[in-house]
C-alpha cells in the first residue's frame, strides 16, 4: 500500500516509497492522471468560471443534478448550445396546450401572484372586449342568490321566479281575477265550431273567447303574449309611415290563418292590434291559397297606426293587445287537442299561460285535450292525449276537468239521447259518441250545449261564475228519413245537378242494396232527399250517411231549409272530406233557422267527376 516515507526511517528505501506514492496519482511528467480529481477532493464554490477552459468540460463529467438554476449564470446557454430537439421545439410555431401548465409547476413567486387575486374595480368597462362576459362567467349564475339571467323570450325562467306571495297578499297587491272570463283554446272552444257561444248563454258575467282554430299550445301561448311570436320586417326596418312585410322567426307557427285575431265578447274576429319593436299597429295576413293550411305565398304584414321614426326591428316579440288586456280575467284552458303528442311543450305552454294571469291566483279551470274518430284505445295518439290528460290532472288538481272523458261516459244520458251501434262502439274505445260530434273530432250542437253545460258548473262550483243557468237539451230526436238503405226502391230520393241515380244491389254497406251515383257533367253530384216538411219544428238537424268512393275524391253532406211549401230558402254546408276507397261515414249538424218549414238531405261528390254509393243514410231531428 503506498504511503509517505517515514521522517527518520527507510533507510537506503526512502525515494523508492515517495514515488510509489507520487505515481498514484502522477504521470512520469508530473501531470495528473486521468480521474485522479473526482467531486470529494473539490471544495464547495472551488471551480469559478475564470478556472474552467471553454468545452473543457463535457456531460460525463457532470454528476447528475450537479448544476442547478443558481450555477447558470443568466444568458448563459444560447441556443446553440441546446439539443438538436429542444433547438426544434423552441422554434416551433405551436403554443402550449391548453391546460399543460399547472399552478404547481410555476415557482412560488409566481404562484403567489396567481393567487393574488385582481384588485376590487380594476376591471373596467374599457377593459371587457365585446363577448367577453358569458352567462357561464357569471357567478352563480341562476343559481339562488345568485344574477338572475332571461330566456330567449326576455323573461325570466320558472327557476328563477321570486318566491309566490300569499293568496292574501297577492289579493292586497293585484285584486282577484275576474269577474270576467276569459277561454283560451283550439276549434274545441272557437266561436262557430266551439263550446264558447253557447257557455255565453249560462251566465250575466262577460265571457271574452281568444280561442282560435287550428292552433298548437305554442301558437295559443304566442296570441296570449306570454311566448310571443318574434317578427322581422323585411328590410330590417319598420318604415316612418305605412306597411312593411314581416317575416315570422319564431316559433314556427302560423297565426291568423283561421281568422283575423281574437274573438270580442260578442264572439266577432277583432283586429288583431298590438306593438312590436315599440311601435303600435296591426298585425295581418294576406292569402295566398287554403284557408287553414300555411302556404309558401303567404305574407304577413305590420301596419303601425300612426307615423314616426324608422325603427330596427330584427327578431323582435309581437305584444297583441288582446292578450294584455285579459290578463286580469278568469282564465278557462282547453289546449292540447292539436299537437297533443308534444306533452313536454304544452304542459309548458299551459304553465306559462297560467303564471301570466295578472292575479297569481287560483282563478282559472284547464280542460282535457279531445281525441277523436280512429283515435281510440291502443292506438299512438289514445295514448299521447291520456298522457297529458294524467299529467294536467297531477298539475291542476282540482282546477283541472276531464269533459272529454265525461262526454264519453254522461254525455248521451245527460242529453237525453239513445245511443246507436256506432255511439256504443266510440264508447268502448273511449270516444266522444257519434251523436254527439259534427265531423271527426270537432262536436254538433247538442255536443256544445253538454260541454257549454258542463263548464259552466264547474266554474260555478269553484267560485268562478256569478249565476248559471244551463241550457236545455233538444227534445229526444225524430228519424225524418222513411227510405234510409234503398232497400226496395229509390222512394224519396233524387239526383242532384245531373248525376244519374240507380240502385245498385251489388254494393251495399249493410241489407241488400245502395244508391249508386254515376255520370256527372259538373264538379258536382249526388243525390238528395225530397223535401221533407216539418211536423214539429225542431231546433236542430242531426244528419249521417255512408258513402263509398275512390280513394282521393271529396264528398260532403249540405242541409238545405226550404219554407212551409217546400221551397227553398238557404243552405248549411258539411265539412268536405276525403275519401279512401272503403265505406266511410259522414256526418253533419245545423241549428234549423226560425223561419224553416222543412228540410232536404243532400249528399254530394265535389271538385271532380266520379262515381260513388250511398248507403244507410239517416236525418234526425231534435
Amino acid at each position: 500500500m503506498a504511503r509517505l516515507p517515514n521522517v527518520g526511517g527507510d533507510d537506503g528505501t526512502w525515494g523508492d516509497v515517495l514515488n510509489d506514492f507520487l505515481a498514484q496519482s502522477h504521470n512520469e511528467d508530473g501531470t495528473l492522471k486521468a480521474d485522479t480529481v473526482g467531486a470529494p477532493q473539490l471544495k464547495s464554490n472551488s471551480v469559478t468560471a475564470a478556472a474552467i477552459a471553454s468545452g473543457s468540460i463535457s456531460n460525463a463529467k457532470i454528476a447528475n443534478g450537479a448544476v442547478g438554476r443558481s450555477q447558470i449564470s443568466n444568458g448563459a446557454i444560447d441556443e446553440d448550445h441546446l439539443a438538436t430537439d429542444l433547438k426544434t421545439k423552441l422554434n416551433a410555431s405551436a403554443v402550449l396546450a391548453d391546460g399543460s401548465v399547472s399552478e404547481s409547476k410555476l415557482d412560488s413567486a409566481a404562484q403567489e401572484k396567481l393567487n393574488a387575486g385582481v384588485a376590487d374595480g380594476s376591471i373596467t368597462t374599457a377593459k371587457l372586449a365585446d363577448g367577453a362576459v358569458t352567462v357561464p362567467k357569471l357567478h352563480g349564475a341562476g343559481q339562488p342568490d345568485g344574477l338572475a339571467t332571461l330566456n330567449s323570450d326576455a323573461r325570466l325562467p320558472e327557476n328563477q321566479l321570486p318566491l309566490r306571495l300569499s293568496s292574501e297578499d297577492l289579493d292586497a297587491r293585484y285584486g282577484r281575477s275576474g269577474p270576467d272570463i276569459v277561454i283560451w283554446g283550439d276549434s274545441m272552444s272557437a266561436p262557430g265550431s266551439g263550446f264558447g257561444d253557447q257557455l255565453k248563454q249560462t251566465t250575466t258575467a262577460t265571457i271574452y273567447n281568444g280561442a282560435v282554430g287550428g292552433e298548437t299550445s305554442t301558437g295559443i301561448a304566442a296570441r296570449v303574449g306570454v311566448r310571443p311570436y318574434r317578427l322581422s320586417a323585411v328590410g330590417g326596418f319598420i318604415p316612418a309611415q305605412g306597411s312593411v312585410e314581416v317575416t315570422i322567426i319564431s316559433p314556427s307557427e302560423w297565426p291568423l290563418l283561421q281568422g283575423s285575431g281574437v274573438s270580442g265578447p260578442q264572439g266577432n274576429h277583432a283586429t288583431f292590434t298590438g306593438s312590436l319593436a315599440g311601435v303600435v299597429g296591426t298585425f295581418s295576413l294576406t292569402k295566398s291559397g287554403q284557408q287553414w293550411i300555411h302556404d309558401p305565398g303567404d305574407k304577413y304584414y305590420f301596419t303601425r297606426k300612426s307615423s314616426g321614426d324608422t325603427t330596427p326591428c330584427v327578431a323582435q316579440p309581437w305584444l297583441p293587445d288582446f292578450g294584455a288586456a285579459r290578463r286580469g280575467d278568469i282564465h278557462v284552458l282547453c289546449i292540447g287537442t292539436n299537437r297533443g303528442d308534444r306533452r313536454d311543450v304544452t304542459m309548458s305552454d299551459i304553465g306559462a299561460i297560467v303564471r301570466y294571469r295578472r292575479s297569481q291566483d287560483d282563478a282559472y279551470l284547464v280542460l282535457s285535450p279531445f281525441n277523436g274518430a280512429g283515435v281510440g284505445v291502443g292506438t299512438t295518439g289514445y295514448a299521447d292525449k291520456i298522457a297529458l290528460r294524467d299529467r294536467l290532472a297531477a298539475a291542476y288538481g282540482a282546477r283541472f276537468r276531464d269533459i272529454r272523458g265525461w262526454l264519453v261516459s254522461n254525455g248521451l244520458a245527460e242529453a237525453g239521447i239513445e245511443p246507436t251501434t256506432q255511439d256504443q262502439a266510440d264508447m268502448a274505445n273511449d270516444i266522444v259518441p257519434t251523436s254527439l260530434r259534427a265531423d271527426s273530432t270537432h262536436l254538433n250542437a247538442v255536443g256544445k250545449l253538454l260541454m257549454a253545460n258542463y263548464v259552466g258548473r264547474s266554474l260555478l262550483d269553484l267560485g268562478l261564475l256569478p249565476d248559471f243557468t244551463p241550457l236545455p237539451y233538444p227534445a229526444a230526436s225524430t228519424q225524418l228519413l222513411t227510405n234510409p238503405g234503398f232497400e226496395g226502391s229509390l222512394s224519396g230520393w233524387t239526383n242532384s245537378y245531373a248525376a244519374t241515380l240507380t240502385r245498385d244491389t251489388s254494393t251495399f254497406r249493410s241489407g241488400t242494396a245502395s244508391a249508386h251515383v254515376a255520370g256527372a257533367t259538373a264538379p258536382y253530384q249526388g243525390l238528395k232527399t225530397v223535401p221533407i216538411l216539418f211536423a214539429n219544428h225542431p231546433s236542430v238537424l242531426s244528419s249521417s250517411a255512408w258513402v263509398k268512393a275512390p280513394a282521393g275524391t271529396y264528398a260532403k253532406i249540405n242541409h238545405h231549409e226550404t219554407n212551409a211549401a217546400g221551397g227553398y230558402i238557404r243552405t248549411f254546408s258539411g265539412t268536405t272530406i276525403q275519401m279512401t276507397g272503403a265505406w266511410q261515414e259522414l256526418t253533419y249538424t245545423s241549428n234549423v233557422s226560425g223561419d224553416a218549414g222543412g228540410a232536404i238531405l243532400e249528399v254530394l261528390g265535389v271538385n271532380s267527376l266520379f262515381n260513388f254509393n250511398v248507403d244507410d243514410a239517416s236525418l234526425r231531428a231534435n
